[in-house]
């Protein structure tokens, strides 16, 4: 009788992890980041403009939350300053 739980190794060695990778593969601009936090201020959170690839090391989130923060009209970072 199954229990609902999966075997300890129901996968292969790193196809997990290959496959969430997969996702994160392409790794976006710093423009692209500030762009997202522009559309985030504007259009409110989706899965595109707050996606975790957006957020992939310190300067892609400190460009985004610059472009976020330039839209709500908060002293910060302007456009000319993302890349």
């Amino acid at each position: 009788m199954a229990t609902g739980k999966m075997p300890k190794n129901a996968y292969p060695r790193g196809v997990v992890k290959a496959a969430l990778l997969a996702g994160l593969a392409h790794k976006p601009s710093l423009t692209e980041a500030f762009d997202a936090g522009v559309d985030c201020a504007r259009n409110g959170p989706s899965e595109t403009n707050c996606h975790v690839r957006l957020f992939c090391d310190r300067a892609h989130t400190k460009v985004w939350e610059a472009g976020k923060q330039s839209e709500e009209g908060m002293p910060t970072a302007s456009r000319k300053d993302a890349p």
